[in-house]
């Protein structure tokens, strides 16, 4: 495994926990807690850029997942690729899954339940749940708008 080096890119811009052993990013961040820097004219994410400097590419489709569960941690010891799938199921084992998106989608637009024992939904291959409720009212209107029921507008 190759090191990641403190060159020009990551001089000072990382703290080395010593009890978690995570070398915690300290410059710019996004507004989901990841860290974030600029290279070669583009904003990456520091977690897998420091993945791709001592791993290699990340496969595509994939995803990189913290195993500490610091999402400004750049130690390559701390991240692993996976599926968002895996990535969700470890944050969730991990404790660290209640990001703000999904703590706050409770309810669809229209204020339908669509998560919890009243629950009306179908879930997507990648995790997100969708109001069957809304669903079957679009369904209507558009099978109405077929039959020239209602306008199109």
């Amino acid at each position: 495994m190759k090191r990641l080096a403190r060159n020009s890119v990551w001089v000072d811009r990382y703290i080395h926990d010593l009890v978690s052993g995570c070398y915690i990013w300290i410059g710019a961040v996004t507004s989901a807690g990841y860290g974030s820097m600029w290279y070669k004219g583009k904003a990456v994410a520091t977690h897998r850029h420091a993945y791709e400097k001592v791993y290699g590419p990340i496969t595509k489709g994939l995803q990189i997942m913290h195993l500490c569960g610091n999402r400004k941690c750049v130690n390559p010891k701390h991240l692993t690729m996976g599926t968002q799938s895996d990535n969700e199921d470890h944050k969730r084992n991990h404790g660290t899954f209640n990001h703000r998106r999904h703590i706050a989608q409770e309810k669809c637009k229209r204020g339908h339940w669509i998560i919890g024992p009243n629950a009306d939904v179908w879930i997507e291959k990648n995790g997100h749940n969708h109001c069957n409720i809304c669903r079957r009212i679009v369904q209507r209107i558009r099978a109405a708008r077929i039959r020239g029921e209602i306008n199109a507008s």
